[in-house]
């Protein structure tokens, strides 16, 4: 029975993270089994509905999901996130589980000369300490940078889901843009080919202004 129908529950293990990429933002996520993933929103009065894909089709082989989304089309506007379970793909009648979706995020975006910017490097999996860290800071920031070193290195799917996109999604709380530059860290072990996919990176070096102030990411 559990061959066709899985025990466990589908969800959403982790608050979106919206990337900023150089070009628009990726709102990536993750669950807890594969599926197809989407982002909802309204904008300019007409409903928007954007898929995970590459090419136009659909992706459904990973528990990471990354949506491109123009920058007009997010900054302080509202959202959520969505994904169905994909039990097994096949050409034709492939079969699909339940269909999960997430809170609305009110996404801000702050383009004024005087910005606060949380930065973070070096967690290397010690997330309690991080959290600790970010809270005795006592402080709001509209925007963060992760510099890397996330992880030891980068073997499995699952590193990057708890250690950089639930990480990413927590203190950012989906609401506030991201950077993310790789550390040398992550550019070890097996899945380290597929971060930037994941991420919604088309390049690990890039440009990215807000509002007054450019980011050279390296």
């Amino acid at each position: 029975i559990n061959a066709f129908y899985p025990l466990s529950p589908y969800k959403i293990t982790s608050a979106p993270m919206v990337i900023d990429n150089g070009k628009e933002y990726s709102i990536v996520f993750s669950t807890n089994d594969n599926g197809t993933a989407w982002a909802e929103y309204t904008y300019n009065g007409e409903a928007y509905k954007v898929y995970d894909n590459t090419g136009g089709r659909k992706n459904a082989d990973s528990k990471i999901h990354s949506i491109s989304v123009p920058y007009e089309h997010l900054r302080n506007n509202s959202y959520k996130v969505a994904s169905t379970r994909v039990i097994e793909e096949f050409s034709y009648g492939s079969r699909t589980g339940k269909t999960v979706s997430s809170d609305e995020y009110d996404f801000t975006y702050n383009d004024s000369d005087n910005q606060t910017w949380l930065v973070i490097s070096d967690w290397h999996t010690f997330l309690d300490k991080a959290y600790k860290a970010i809270e005795n800071l006592n402080s709001s920031y509209d925007a963060v940078i992760l510099l890397g070193d996330a992880t030891p290195g980068v073997d499995f799917e699952e590193q990057v889901v708890t250690n950089i996109i639930e990480f990413g999604g927590r203190v950012s709380g989906g609401m506030k843009p991201v950077l993310y530059a790789r550390g040398n860290h992550e550019t070890r072990g097996p899945y380290a080919d597929d971060l930037p996919a994941s991420l919604g990176l088309e390049q690990l070096y890039y440009t990215a202004d807000t509002g007054p102030y450019s980011f050279i990411v390296l």
